[in-house]
């Protein structure tokens, strides 16, 4: 199949960068869904807070070469490396805060957002911003050892027959509507 999603070619086929393509996906699929905008302390309820609270961010990214005017930008610690030494590159690139599981040291010319866990505080923010998606998703998981790939695509072919949207994750290929690329990795 062709890449369809204009999305650059995975170079090294890591599952980060394919969780990046994933990510690239879904943000694109949401767009045309997009609810009003949430501000910080609404994404945030419970975190704490350094800066300007009512701030609404236009999108949410934890890859600084991904950050533009408005963007939420979390620093998050990963396996090769720490999203904390790019806080200053997504600043200057337009993050209006920056969400941290650190203590930040010093003041910074955006807002500062403290929270316990960074990944968990991703997940619940990603669900506030994007108007709490999981409420309108019915989810089918298939497993066993044959047979799994052709028991999706057999489902999802009923299901658009039907007329519902639908989206796939198998090892063959990620598709969201019509929008399908091949999984390079063969894995999900």
């Amino acid at each position: 199949m062709q890449n369809t999603f204009n999305i650059p070619s995975v170079r090294h086929h890591s599952p980060s960068s394919l969780n990046d393509n994933l990510n690239e996906l879904f943000r694109r699929s949401q767009k045309r869904h997009y609810k009003a905008l949430k501000t910080l302390e609404e994404l945030f309820p419970t975190a704490k807070i350094i800066g300007n609270a009512k701030l609404t961010p236009t999108d949410i990214v934890c890859d600084s070469r991904r950050v533009g005017q408005g963007s939420l930008f979390f620093a998050v610690n990963g396996n090769r490396a720490d999203g904390h030494a790019f806080i200053p590159e997504a600043i200057a690139r337009g993050a209006c805060a920056v969400v941290s599981d650190a203590p930040f040291t010093q003041r910074l010319p955006a807002t500062m957002i403290e929270v316990n866990s960074i990944r968990s505080a991703m997940a619940e923010a990603a669900r506030r911003f994007w108007g709490n998606p999981e409420r309108k998703l019915k989810l089918t998981g298939i497993t066993g050892t044959k047979g799994k790939t052709s028991t999706v695509e057999i489902i999802n072919a009923l299901l658009e027959e039907r007329g519902d949207q639908t989206a796939i994750s198998s090892t063959l290929r990620f598709k969201i509507g019509a929008t399908s690329q091949d999984n390079l990795l063969k894995m999900t």
